[in-house]
Parts: structure tokens; sequence; C-alpha cells
């Protein structure tokens, strides 16, 4: 184990939110495919439609179609399919919505223009704009895109004044007031999507390695952990399974898996009831701190308590696995001052801890084998834990060492259960 490997790794701020900006772009780009299936689909609907009505199958408007009207629906199908093709056949870019945006307003106000089936009234076109900008708004909402939200009803609001004005509407300061309250509920759902999406990312991230209780009360208060980490004081805990390789050679692959999926879940489990925060499995082994991102006057004594129930549970988990028993870990407890904090690459982050505490709890976990001792830890933990001792257990005077890696000698205890 070499858990201070990614010391010295620096994260911009910008970085936390680089898997979810993928996340979204990604939505973005299969949604711009769905709406330009959406909108050849309606040209489409328009150009069979106004066929019927041309050759008389069927009569639906008050004006014939005319061989205008086809041509009209021809060349904006053609438009349609051509976008089709774009989207679903080249890479995407972000500034497409705004291209497509501008797209559709320009085909509906020109089908509102020169259809003549459409109705030029000036008491039915103002009407008519407004509810096409309003149809073609709604759509737009699938991008989940506050920019081209905004963009698509400033569209709207341009193509509706144009028409009202045009038509010179008694009616249009209510008309205008009742599109933005629409236009700005569609802003209003766009972002509250976002912000649902962004939670529920970040939600399932942190699940990995807080209590989801633990997570919902940092949503609520807005206090997830940031990019790049800041100095705090943690317990650290590290615990390993002894002889796990001898043991793990006398078994098939697929017991072990179900093994240590049985023990890093109960671990977990246990680590969460005390506040922990599982930072990661390496192999047998469970790395896990107390204190972050949520401190409390209580870490040193849950880390050791944690420490406590993970050993009592060795029994009933070597009881559903007869093959691995005996069996035993070596816990090793530090506090310290560590680096806390989403660490990793742009594609790939971990809410983990770093630093010289780090090393020294690890290192501690590898003195239980040299002492024969359970759980192993050092006189930082011992200091912060209540001065009249835990109930049930009691401490040890082990040694002094010198630990390596550190200049100054470490004093370490044996917590003994009474």
């Amino acid at each position: 184990m070499n858990p201070g490997c990614t010391s010295g790794l620096t994260l911009t701020s910008n970085k936390m939110s680089a898997p979810f900006d993928s996340i979204v772009l990604d939505r973005e780009r299969k949604n711009e495919r769905t709406v330009a299936k959406l909108r050849l689909a309606l040209n489409l609907f328009s150009l069979v439609a106004d066929f019927a009505g041309y050759t008389h199958i069927i009569d639906f408007t008050n004006v014939t179609p005319t061989w205008q009207t086809l041509a009209l629906d021809a060349t904006l199908t053609c438009i349609s399919c051509l976008v089709l093709v774009w989207v679903t056949q080249h890479s995407y870019w972000r500034g497409t919505k705004f291209a497509t945006i501008s797209l559709d307003y320009v085909l509906l106000t020109t089908l509102i223009l020169f259809d003549p089936t459409v109705s030029q009234s000036p008491q039915i076109l103002p009407w008519m704009a407004l509810v096409a900008g309003l149809f073609v708004y709604s759509y737009n909402l699938l991008r989940f895109s506050v920019a081209g939200t905004l963009y698509a009803g400033a569209h709207a609001i341009a193509m509706f004044c144009y028409f009202a004005i045009r038509c010179n509407v008694a009616d249009f300061v209510p008309m205008l007031f009742s599109l933005l309250m629409l236009l700005a509920i569609g802003l209003i759902v766009t972002i509250s999507n976002l912000k649902m999406m962004r939670e529920a990312n970040a939600k399932v991230m942190m699940e990995r390695f807080l209590a989801p209780e633990l997570v919902s009360e940092l949503l609520t208060a807005k206090t997830l952990p940031v990019s790049g980490g800041k100095a705090q004081r943690i317990t650290i805990l590290f615990a390993d399974i002894r002889s796990f390789t001898a043991m793990a050679e006398k078994h098939s692959p697929e017991q072990v898996v179900h093994f240590l999926n049985d023990y890093l879940s109960k671990m977990t489990e246990i680590i969460f009831a005390q506040n922990g925060t599982v930072d990661k499995f390496i192999g047998d082994a469970v790395m896990a701190f107390f204190g972050a991102p949520r401190p409390t006057e209580r870490d040193e004594e849950n880390a050791l308590l944690a420490a406590a129930a993970m050993t009592r549970a060795l029994p009933e988990i070597a009881a559903r696995h007869p093959g691995m028993a005996p069996l035993a870990i070596g816990i090793g407890i530090h506090t310290g001052e560590a680096i806390v904090g989403n660490i990793g690459s742009e594609r790939r982050l971990d809410y983990t801890a770093i630093g010289d505490a780090v090393n020294l709890a690890s290192r501690i976990e590898g003195l239980t084998k040299q002492y024969g001792c359970g759980i192993l830890l050092s006189e930082a933990t011992r200091i912060g834990l209540p001065a009249d001792g835990l109930p049930g257990m009691a401490l040890r005077e082990i040694d002094v060492v010198a630990v390596r890696g550190k200049a100054q000698p470490t004093l370490i205890y044996e917590a003994v259960t009474t």
C-alpha cells in the first residue's frame, strides 16, 4: 500500500464540474438529434398533409394548398433532413444549438409569411406567432441549456413582436406579458433540471464514500467537498486482512470475490455507522477517515469504535465463509493534518486524503504484524480520546517507534477490549 503516492496533485476549481459538464454535453448531443428528428417529422407530416389537400384527398384547410405550399414544404423538409444528417454524422459542437434554434424560428416565420394556407388575418396572425414561438421554445427545453433557453426565448419574443407590430395588435402589452411569464417558467424548469442533475451526480459520487444520510445533509447545507481539497485535521484508519494472499490461493476467484464483497460491505457499513468516510479499497485493505467532510469533536473516538466493531464483526463474516477462517485483521489509526478533497484527473475524481498523516497511519497498521496486535493507534489519536477512556476498551502503551519516513519517533498504543 502506498496511500501517499498521489501527493502533489493540484486541481483547478473547474475540474470538479468536468464530469458533470461531460454528462450534460452528452445529453445535449442526444437531445439535439431528437430535436432534429422531430423537426424532420413535423415537416414531413406537413408535406404529406398539404399534398393530400392539394390533390383533394383530404380537405382540411379553408384555403386549398397550392404548388407554392408544396414547394415550401419540400424545401423545409430537405433542410430538416440535412440538419439531421449533420448532427448525427459530425462531432457535436455546443454552438450547434444556437444555429438550429435560429433555423427553427426562421423556418417558422417563413411558413407563416409565405404559406398560402396560413391565414393572414390581423386578429389571428399574432396569436399564431405566439403559439408557434412557444412550441419551438418548449422543445428547446430538451437541450438542458440555460443559454439555449434564453436564446430561444429571445427569438420567440422577437417573432411575436414582429407580427404584433405588423398587425397593429391592440392587446400587445398583455400578450407580451403573458409570453414573458411562460418563457420565465421554461427558464426556471431548465435551471431546476440542471440543478437536479448536478445534485444527483454529486450524490451518486459521494455515496461511494459517505453514508447516504450524511450526503443528504451536506447537499441540503450545500457543503459538498470542492475540487483540490483543503488542509484539515482528520483521523485516518487502515485495516488489512492477515495472510489474505495465502488464503486466497486456496480458493477460486469467484469464492474470493464473493468473500471480499461480503467483508468490504460489512466494513463499509460499520464505518458509515460511526460517521466515517470510506476513502478506498486497496485489494483486501480498507482506508477510511473521520473528520471530513464534516468534522466532529468525536473523530478519534468514532475511529476507535469503528475499529473495535470491525474486529467484532469478523466471527460473523467467517461463519458465512468457513474456508476463510481463521479471519483476523490489523488496524492502524493516526490523527493529523492532511489534504482532503476531490483529487484526480478531469475524467476521474476521487474524494481522498493525502499527506504524511495518511502515510503514518498506514505504517502503524503495518506494525500490527510486528507486535502481534489487532488495533494500534498513535499518541496523537490517544490525546483526542475521552480522558476517562471508552467503555469496554483499554489502551496499553506498546512502544516508541521510529517509523520509516518519519524523523520523530512515534508513541503507539494497543486498544484492548475488556
